[in-house]
């Protein structure tokens, strides 16, 4: 592999890495958004190399260059929990170890051609369950950056929860002093949680998930969905992990979706996916639903929609019901009533860190509300009626795409077009 050399004077180059990658839809209309911004600077698709846990989705997905689409192995090589999470044997661990021994200098060489990086998909500065290896995993990205001498805008960040393991905390606190700017999508719990850790941001930004732009209107669906949404009212629910790891929890909700047909609360259900784990998940919670009522659910397979497929589905249904923080966004910028299913407390901080600064915390259901099935009913009664008026308030880019846009023209002295004036925020 021949390494980049830097171009003094050229179109900037950018590197960007961080939680995309996974086939998860909503950090993938993150991504989106950044992509589309970075273009209408002016900055073509063979200028921004993109590090991702999977190359040939992520180039067919957001139709890069797949010679600029490289493994984030490179740069951040996983954590011995990670390798032992997805290698069954010490042979291929062994093996997986030699062969980013043999790579980890070819990325090198990659970052050292760029002249910026950025760092997206958020949630992944804390502490929660069984995933210290994703706060560990951007650890090792932003340091390598950092090593090569590249400046650092890491956006659309959810810091927290943190303060009970110090090793966590640590590592928090090294990633938010590292970079040059740090944008976070709540104005909250972020700062509770770096407060908590002593962490110092050289320029902190409270603003809005950087999909909350993301466009839906024109975003093609097919015509059974389109009809069902059209003739019935139609709940769209949705799972994750945090609310689908166990039997019980399964069960619940296939007792919720029961519940929302025979109280007539809707007429049609559609099972919506944002990971293919997700859709899994709601595979098994439909088999659990009593056969009276299954010719009323539908559950289309998303795992390779497009973002804005996906939003739009969500829009065109009557209410939407579940815990993917995305499918909350989604919703939420689409002016589609919404309740909020929290399995733990990071659950919550993200869903009601999006929720708050839009008055909408009531559609956010707590840890212990989430698992009250009477009161979950109750709050979907109450929120079904509603018309939303929030979407308007996002301007596209968001704010924190707009102040990348600044800091690589103003800051850094890169040689970037200026944002479109119709796109600007009013």
């Amino acid at each position: 592999m021949v390494g980049l050399d830097c171009h003094a004077g050229g179109m900037a180059r950018i590197a960007i890495a961080g939680s995309f990658g996974y086939m998860d839809i909503g950090d993938e209309a993150m991504l989106t958004e950044d992509l589309r911004t970075i273009r209408s600077l002016g900055i073509s698709a063979g200028e921004v190399l993109l590090f991702a846990a999977q190359t040939d989705y992520v180039s067919s997905y957001h139709q890069h260059p797949i010679a600029n689409c490289h493994s984030s192995a490179l740069i951040a090589p996983p954590t011995s929990e990670a390798v032992a999470k997805n290698r069954k044997t010490v042979g291929r661990r062994i093996k997986k170890a030699l062969r980013f021994i043999k790579l980890k200098p070819d990325g090198k060489r990659l970052l050292q051609g760029c002249d910026a990086a950025l760092i997206t998909g958020g949630g992944t500065i804390n502490s929660r369950p069984g995933a210290s290896w994703s706060l560990q995993r951007i650890h090792s990205i932003v340091m390598e950056f950092r090593r090569c001498g590249l400046p650092v805008f890491l956006s659309g960040q959810t810091i927290g929860p943190l303060g009970q393991n110090p090793q966590d905390d640590r590592l928090a606190k090294e990633i938010v002093e590292a970079v040059d700017v740090l944008t976070v999508r709540d104005s909250l719990y972020s700062r509770r949680y770096m407060e908590a850790i002593g962490a110092r941001p050289k320029e902190f930004i409270e603003t809005v998930d950087d999909a909350c732009s993301l466009p839906y209107e024109d975003a093609e669906l097919p015509e059974y969905l389109l009809e069902q949404t059209r003739q019935y009212r139609t709940a769209a629910v949705n799972v994750t992990t945090y609310t689908s790891d166990t039997f019980e929890k399964r069960a619940f909700m296939a007792e919720l979706i029961e519940q929302l047909l025979k109280r007539d609360i809707v007429e049609r259900i559609t099972l919506v996916s944002h990971s293919p784990v997700d859709l899994h998940n709601l595979w098994i919670i439909n088999d659990m639903v009593a056969n009276i009522w299954k010719d009323r659910l539908t559950i289309p397979d998303t795992r390779y929609w497009r973002d804005d497929s996906l939003k739009r589905l969500i829009s065109c249904c009557d209410v939407a019901i579940g815990g993917r923080y995305h499918f909350i966004v989604f919703a939420g910028t689409s002016d589609t009533p919404f309740v909020g299913m929290t399995g733990n407390h990071y659950s919550y901080v993200k869903q009601d860190g999006f929720a708050r600064p839009i008055g909408l915390t009531d559609c956010v259901l707590t840890e212990r509300e989430t698992w009250d099935m009477n009161g979950l009913l109750a709050r979907v009664e109450a929120v079904r009626g509603i018309r939303l008026d929030v979407a308007r308030r996002f301007p596209r880019p968001t704010h924190s795409m707009q102040r990348f846009a600044r800091w690589l023209r103003a800051d850094l002295g890169l040689n970037v077009g200026e944002l479109p004036a119709m796109q600007r925020s009013t």
